[in-house]
């Protein structure tokens, strides 16, 4: 096998990558008149979704780009149970939205993805598979979205309906 040199080492090191791992969440609630997609980039982007997709499946639709900081797991006993999301900069048409939701009884649900995007080319190039989740709570100021995304029950995945 062979040994990369130390000049070719370190022209991997500094070469420029344009893939970016993008964080989109997609809220659906029977009052919405469609679902609230958006995605942790500066600029629109266009997903194929998959063909057993809860809304629009198999359909190409637009995930509107707000530039917010993509959340992270946290690591603990429980990995994976929930994800802390906050959206400032959310279109205030979305805001009424998940307020008259919050009225209801039931939950809104969300499909988490982590989309492949080449900020070269304007192509998403991947789409991580999806995880069924539901809002656990939220808050809502003047264009501002703090919610979390999780799970009831990590053993099975099963959402709280």
């Amino acid at each position: 096998m062979n040994e990369l040199s130390e000049a070719q080492k370190e022209a991997y090191a500094r070469a420029k990558n344009s893939v970016v791992d993008l964080f989109s969440f997609e809220l659906r609630h029977s009052t919405f008149p469609e679902p609230i997609r958006y995605i942790s980039y500066d600029l629109d982007v266009q997903v194929e979704l998959e063909d057993y997709a809860p809304a629009n499946p198999g359909e190409t639709v637009t995930f509107t780009g707000v530039s917010f900081k993509a959340p992270t797991e946290n690591i603990d006993t429980e990995p994976g149970n929930t994800i802390p999301v906050a959206v400032s900069g959310i279109s205030a048409l979305a805001l009424p939205y998940l307020n008259v939701a919050s009225e209801t009884l039931e939950p809104i649900a969300a499909t988490v993805r982590w989309v492949g995007f080449d900020t070269k080319t304007g192509e998403v190039i991947g789409v991580g598979r999806p995880a069924e989740m539901q809002v656990l709570n939220f808050k809502t100021k003047l264009l501002l979205l703090q919610m979390t995304l999780g799970f009831t029950n990590l053993n099975s995945r099963v959402l709280r309906v």
